[in-house]
């Protein structure tokens, strides 16, 4: 496969914070990348520097097997915490500015507009138009350019229900097209609907990187409640493929690295001598993933 981007060891200290720690991670053309993590894990930071915004303390990137230089840029479109626009000018003034910036040809205009259903609107002042549609112009404005790789940073922060799915619906249709994506996000819906692969960071460091598919097909998930919930947590831990387990509302979700039923994990408890209040299989989701991952961490720091 083609490498498009090429992280290795990436590091950022401001003062005494370590934002981002060894970060290492490759990029292949049509992947889609979510970059997954609470504010503060290091994401934008993430973003900033491979765009060239940000110089980082240790560590290196490549773009298209080489370094960082005006011509990669130019095959970047990207989204950066909140586009500026000119709020007094139309949809499409705005974006005959960012054309003349990027080198781009006016005509692409109509283009990246009817794109994100704007075209409608395009003689509208941006100040008219709502949260979601300014997202979808930003999402427009990165497109300018034909560029091979979109990198957008918190793309559906702040949108309704609706706002999220307008934006994730043209992330998926880019991607059906062959652009290569890499978004930071900290909604895990988001990640587990839209990507194709995704990288998990916490306190600047990469807890996981790799395919979505693999990390919601490798394990089992169920969910196990009794009275006696700390015998409970205890005996799972010699169930046959345990791997994690986490505590939600007194109730236990295990993950096995081996597909199981629950009459198999009954019957496991009820010879220790623990009797299920509730017992119920599940599929494993990003959500699931992500916690244990956090709560590992968490818990190899204290």
């Amino acid at each position: 496969m083609e490498e498009v981007l090429n992280i290795k060891n990436l590091s950022k200290r401001y003062g005494s914070v370590q934002a981002l720690n060894n970060f290492t991670f490759s990029v292949n053309k049509g992947e889609v990348w979510g970059i997954l993590g609470p504010n503060g894990s290091g994401k934008t930071t993430t973003l900033s520097i491979i765009l060239g915004a940000v110089k980082q303390s240790r560590g290196d990137y490549q773009w298209f097997g080489n370094q960082v230089n005006a011509e990669a840029l130019q095959k970047i479109g990207a989204i950066l915490e909140h586009p500026n626009f000119y709020p007094y000018l139309s949809a499409t003034d705005n974006l005959r500015i960012i054309a003349q910036i990027r080198k781009a040809d006016n005509e692409e205009i109509k283009r990246v507009l009817s794109f994100v259903n704007l075209y409608e609107r395009r003689n509208h002042k941006y100040q008219t138009f709502s949260l979601g549609m300014k997202q979808r112009l930003a999402l427009a404005s990165a497109m300018l350019g034909k560029p091979e790789v979109l990198i957008l940073d918190e793309p559906t922060n702040g949108l309704d229900p609706t706002g999220i799915a307008e934006i994730r619906n043209l992330i998926s249709q880019l991607a059906s097209e062959g652009s290569t994506v890499i978004l930071a996000s900290h909604l895990l819906d988001e990640v587990q609907k839209v990507c194709t692969h995704v990288a998990v960071l916490s306190k600047g460091k990469n807890l996981f990187s790799g395919n979505v598919n693999q990390v919601l097909s490798d394990e089992d998930v169920i969910e196990v409640g009794a009275v006696e919930s700390d015998k409970l947590a205890e005996a799972i831990q010699g169930f046959p493929g345990y791997k994690s387990h986490l505590i939600n509302n007194n109730l236990i979700q295990l993950s096995l690295s081996n597909h199981t039923d629950t009459a198999q994990l009954n019957s496991f408890l009820f010879e220790k001598g623990i009797v299920c209040t509730h017992l119920f299989a599940k599929k494993r989701s990003l959500e699931n993933y992500y916690l244990e991952l956090i709560s590992n961490q968490s818990g190899a720091q204290q």
